[in-house]
């Protein structure tokens, strides 16, 4: 399935589609809701083409630390963020109860899922060039003041796009990538074209993305990558990387234990495998 202009519609009309939701994005950015310079984080670097991967990391495994490198190696990135998200609910934001919804499914704390990201990033040996934002946690707190659940504008400034504003607006002009995997690059494109699936979080719909940053997309986890292109005129564009090798690596399985403890290296690394085995965590 692909949903290229001339695929998906008739010339012109995905063209408008886009116009309109770019035009409402710009129109909340421009209302009187600025991010406090009380909730920014000081972030210091030479870097000019910045990354960042949202994820869970429950735990972390090989492929989100493949698709981060395979992003500074393809598209040329001098740094990647790693954004944690830490399940604070936002009433009326969030479908279902987070907390509740993080329980159900045997997710990790936060503080143990951004310590094994570290660990992680060391056995890969790749501490210069990618980061954790430590301030990820406090941002997705410091957004729930800027969330009416009665003006829909107000989501362009909750959760997640709150922290990147944040990382934005710290580090001032840069050129900016937000970093995915088909699992969220597809719903991103279904979002503009059809009602959002409802889940636990909001799905931010293709021009709402690209309003903010240029999309590095790579097929994983079973999931055929959706082939759609930015029309020209935009300064922001979707670039596509190969597939990756860990492309069936899935946290999930380790969480819900399908795997053996031996196939645990397969899948992490080797501090993350020893912190697992060692605690334990999920029976291993």
């Amino acid at each position: 399935m692909s949903f290229g202009v001339h695929e998906r519609s008739a010339p012109g009309k995905w063209e408008a589609i886009m116009d309109s939701f770019l035009n409402q994005y710009y129109l909340a950015k421009n209302r009187n809701q600025k991010i406090s310079v009380n909730h920014v984080p000081e972030l210091h670097t030479p870097a000019q083409r910045i990354g960042y991967i949202v994820a869970t990391c429950s735990p972390v495994t090989r492929a989100h630390i493949e698709l981060a490198v395979r992003a500074l190696d393809e598209a040329s990135l001098d740094e990647v963020y790693f954004i944690i998200w830490p399940f604070i609910h936002i009433h009326g934001f969030h479908a279902f109860d987070v907390k509740e919804w993080a329980k159900h499914n045997n997710h990790i704390d936060w503080e143990t899922r951004v310590h094994l990201l570290k660990t992680a990033i060391a056995d890969a040996g790749m501490e210069e060039r990618l980061k954790v934002l430590h301030e990820a946690k406090y941002l997705y707190a410091a957004s729930k003041a800027y969330f009416d659940p009665r003006k829909d504008w107000t989501y362009f400034w909750t959760g997640t796009w709150y922290v990147i504003r944040a990382i934005q607006a710290s580090l001032g002009k840069r050129e900016y990538f937000f970093i995915a995997g088909a699992d969220q690059f597809n719903p991103n494109v279904y979002a503009l074209f059809e009602a959002a699936e409802e889940k636990v979080w909001r799905d931010y719909n293709i021009a709402e993305q690209l309003a903010l940053h240029s999309i590095i997309a790579a097929p994983r986890n079973g999931y055929v990558l959706e082939r759609f292109y930015a029309p020209s005129w935009l300064v922001t564009q979707v670039h596509f990387i190969g597939t990756l090798k860990y492309a069936t690596t899935s946290a999930t399985a380790i969480r819900t234990r399908r795997l053996q403890p031996e196939e645990l290296l397969l899948h992490t690394y080797p501090s993350v495998v020893k912190y697992i085995t060692k605690n334990p965590l999920w029976g291993y």
